[in-house]
């Protein structure tokens, strides 16, 4: 990031050519655009572990939902890729924006980006339950993050009760993947295991891609030191 941020910096835009819009000609070798599609979907299903395809494969989609791809896709993949090199020159947060797009009636609003939203202590709308945030007000941008690296399960429960508001977990998981529950059967017997082992085991592969160092449980839930059940932020393991 850092490399792509100097090279950016050092463009001097007053010499950069105008762009000129190009026809998609799917059966033209010479252009390249089946190369860039075939990379760009092969980058995606690598990152998403989806089966990959081959250039041949992605001749006939492409010849078949142009279209889609010279509209409303082109507009969309544009604005991301602005928003991108905003966040790549280290812009100002006001200078980011979130657009709407309707290209049926010709209608496209640029605005501000909203306030996230904050989490309130109350009935939680996911588990319909009385729930206390903790702490009150935190938002999907706030993480706990536990540097616990191959650590079993209880020394991270033990390591996130010292870190956030002396807070026990009693479910652990990330998405629709449960690693821990206070109250099954095997809760106990899961307590000296690596943590690293019941969540592969769960989602039944390594963590991708493999020099990622860490793990995000965004589904937990935890008691206080009163014993009142509540919502926590995201939990951010570095686990090696």
């Amino acid at each position: 990031m850092e490399k792509l941020r100097e090279a950016l910096n050092a463009i001097d835009v007053s010499t950069v050519a105008d762009l000129k819009s190009a026809d998609f000609e799917k059966d033209d070798e010479k252009n390249h655009h089946i190369d860039i599609i075939t990379s760009a979907t092969n980058l995606r299903a690598w990152n998403y572990r989806i089966r990959q395809t081959n250039a041949a494969h992605c001749r006939m989609v492409a010849g078949k939902i142009i279209p889609a791809i010279a509209t409303t896709t082109a507009c969309i993949t544009g604005f991301i890729g602005l928003e991108i090199m905003k966040l790549c020159r280290k812009a100002e947060l006001e200078a980011h924006r979130m657009v709407t797009i309707n290209l049926a009636v010709n209608n496209i609003s640029m605005e501000l980006l909203p306030d996230p939203k904050k989490k309130k202590s109350g009935m939680d709308p996911e588990t319909y339950m009385e729930m206390k945030a903790i702490p009150e007000g935190f938002t999907c941008w706030d993480f706990v993050e536990i540097n616990e690296p191959n650590a079993t399960l209880r020394q991270f429960i033990d390591a996130f009760k010292k870190a956030h508001h002396d807070c026990t977990i009693t479910l652990l998981g990330s998405g629709d993947r449960s690693y821990y529950i206070d109250s099954t059967s095997d809760a106990q017997e899961k307590m000296e295991k690596k943590l690293i082992d019941i969540v592969t085991e769960a989602n039944k592969g390594p963590i991708v891609p493999e020099d990622r160092n860490y793990c995000i449980f965004d589904a937990v839930t935890v008691t206080d030191s009163d014993g009142e059940d509540g919502n926590v932020p995201k939990i951010k393991w570095i686990f090696k």
